[in-house]
This record gives C-alpha cells, sequence and structure tokens, in this order.
C-alpha cells in the first residue's frame, strides 16, 4: 500500500508545469525523486499504545509528446526504490474474550517489534493530455487549462503484503485531472482537482518472515479525491533563453477512501486468526502545505525542489480490531526534479 504522501504528489506541483503542454513536435522528459516520512501514533480507548513510522523514496521518470497543437501523450514510470514501515514502540495485540477481538490495552511490550521493506516497479501510467484553452492560442481566453486521463497498470504480485515486498499498489487505476492557470504581473495562481480510482485484484498475503499464508486474497487500494490551490512568483526570467526562477506556494485537502489490504503489517502485532482475510482501513482526510522552488537553467534545462508538510485525520486501521490512528499523526514529504525539453521542431521557444 502507497503510504499518504507517496499518494498524491511525488512531484513538485508547479504552475508551468500543472498546465502547461509541449509545443507540436515537442517532448518533455522528467526525472524526479521524492521522500516521505510518516509517523502514526496507534491508540485504542484514547491511549496511544504503538508508533508506526513508514519511510519512502521513490523515483519517477515520466515523458511527454505532442503530436499535435494542444494534444499531450504521457508515460509514467512511478518506481519504488524503498517502502520501510517499522515501529520503534509497540506492544503485542491480545484475545479480548468479551468482544471476540483483539486489543492492545493489556498486551506486553514487544522486545522486537516487526519491520517491513518493500520495492519495485509500481506500474506504468499511459495518459493523454489535452488543451483545450490556453494563452499560447490565438483568440483565446486569458488563462491556460489542461486535462488529464491515464490509467497505470496492475501489479497484483508486488504489494508489500506478498512474499514479494513490492512497492506498488496492485491493482489497474485511472486517473483524471483538471487544471487551470492564470498570469498575472509577476505571479500566476492555479488550482488542480484529481480523482484517482482504485480497482480490486488478488494476491498472496505473507507474514512477517514471508511465508505464503493466503493466496487469492481480494485486495483494493484507496481511491482519492485531491484539490490543490497555489501560486507561483516569478523572481527572475529571460525571455532570449528561457531562464526562469520562481517561488511556489501551495495547499491542498484529499479525499482518502476505504481500502482492502493485509492484515498485520500496518499494525505491529495482530491476532492469527485475523492474517487470511483483508482488513478494511477507513476513510480519512489529507491536509497539505508546501513550497517548492522552479529553476529553469535554460529552455533545454529545469530543476525543481520542494517539500510539504501533511496532516490526516484518525483513522481505522483495520476493521477487525478498535486501534485507530491519533490526532498526533503526520507526514513530510520533499522532493527533486530535472526536466528536459526535446524540440524536433524550432518554434515556441518559451517553457
Amino acid at each position: 500500500m502507497v503510504t499518504p504522501s507517496a499518494i498524491l504528489l511525488l512531484t513538485v506541483a508547479h504552475a508551468a508545469e500543472v498546465t502547461d503542454i509541449p509545443a507540436p513536435l515537442r517532448g518533455d522528459i522528467h526525472l524526479g525523486y521524492s521522500g516521505s516520512f510518516e509517523q502514526a501514533g496507534i491508540e485504542e480507548a484514547g491511549e496511544t499504545y504503538a508508533i508506526r513510522n513508514t519511510l519512502r523514496h521513490d523515483v519517477t521518470l515520466r515523458t511527454e509528446f505532442s503530436p499535435y497543437q494542444g494534444i499531450g501523450l504521457t508515460v509514467g514510470l512511478p518506481i519504488t526504490a524503498s517502502h520501510q514501515i517499522s515501529y520503534p514502540s509497540a506492544r503485542a495485540m491480545v484475545f479480548e474474550p468479551v468482544n471476540g477481538g483483539g486489543s492492545f490495552v493489556d498486551g506486553a511490550l514487544l522486545d522486537d517489534p516487526p519491520s517491513f521493506r518493500g520495492s519495485g516497479v509500481q506500474g506504468v501510467w499511459l495518459g493523454a493530455a489535452f488543451t483545450p484553452v490556453s494563452t499560447r492560442f490565438k483568440r483565446s481566453l486569458p488563462m491556460n487549462l489542461r486535462i488529464d486521463l491515464a490509467a497505470r497498470t496492475p501489479a497484483p504480485n508486488a504489494t508489500i503484503y506478498g512474499p514479494n515486498r513490492g512497492g506498488s499498489p496492485g491493482g489497474a487505476a485511472l486517473r483524471l485531472s483538471v487544471a487551470g492557470s492564470r498570469r498575472m504581473g509577476n505571479a500566476e495562481p492555479y488550482s488542480k482537482l484529481t480523482w484517482q480510482q482504485e480497482f480490486p485484484f488478488e494476491a498472496e498475503l505473507a507474514d512477517a518472515a514471508g511465508s505464503v499464508i493466503a493466496s487469492g486474497v481480494r485486495l483494493k487500494a484507496a481511491s482519492t479525491l485531491g484539490f490543490v490551490v497555489g501560486t507561483e512568483t516569478i523572481l527572475a526570467e529571460r525571455s532570449d533563453d528561457g531562464m526562469r526562477v520562481a517561488l511556489d506556494v501551495w495547499g491542498g485537502l484529499t479525499y482518502r477512501g476505504w481500502a482492502d489490504r493485509g492484515s498485520g503489517v500496518h499494525l505491529p502485532s495482530v491476532l492469527d486468526i485475523g492474517r487470511t482475510a483483508p482488513a478494511t482501513k477507513g476513510e480519512d482526510l489529507l491536509a497539505r502545505f508546501g513550497v517548492g522552488v522552479d529553476y529553469h537553467i535554460n529552455t533545454w534545462v529545469g530543476l525543481r525542489f520542494g517539500g510539504e508538510g501533511q496532516y490526516f485525520t484518525p483513522h481505522t486501521i483495520e476493521h477487525l480490531y478498535a486501534a485507530r490512528t491519533d490526532g498526533g499523526s503526520f507526514a513530510v514529504a520533499w522532493n527533486a526534479a530535472i526536466v528536459g525539453r526535446i524540440r524536433l521542431k524550432d518554434d515556441d521557444p518559451t517553457w
């Protein structure tokens, strides 16, 4: 299961990128790195009994080519270099005879809490982008609008819940996003709405030792609906060679739906009787705030750096048990990207 930081945006959201599209017969190549750290307290009956840390490192390669004005074809390859879940402080779950479930309340401290590490390709994103309104077009409105539709291939054997300990969400997915921006002096405010639908899949489940304990279990990552608003402020730019420096500040809110995932990975200890069945994660909201710097060295090469803080509302971790994340859970993310431009036609030298 992808963590909150990784589900949303693995690259910095810049106004010049969320609505930009290559000129005809021109392409872009994006190579991005993103990292995130999430800390969640696990509480029951108002007391915190465990701390869960999640550390990720991801690399994304994305290309976009425009065969005709206002149309872009996109291919993305997100790769999880490392996805680690650990418990620096945790208690063992014990059977609770009153409700017939498990509880951390009377559990003993774990001397050696479990940890999980996964990596691998998440899948391949194939998509198309359209710009029905752009300041590049003649007789157009003074704004930019971009619509993206993309699909991700499934990778059911590459989740962190199976013996391969991969980094993929597992199933196929569809993503639709609509972004708009407008240049106003040295500022370019923008907004972006993104809906991502995850589809169920069947996979193997493995215990902490990596042994398969169940096959053909139906899982599903959380679908999301997110909205981001921000403003990119141009600090310096030159029209002759394309140099540009900008400061980007953004904020957003994302709804994350329920998810079916393997038991005993997002909790430090669970009852053996529930390990072979999917466990449902509850819905929650994720608030985000970030700052980034966009530096176009020239027309051909650009660099981007950014970071953000995230807060997610308390939610049920596994529907089988009463444990929830506490109100002090948070995440931080950081990212960097290098962007290259390839031109097969010498026109429109601007970004």
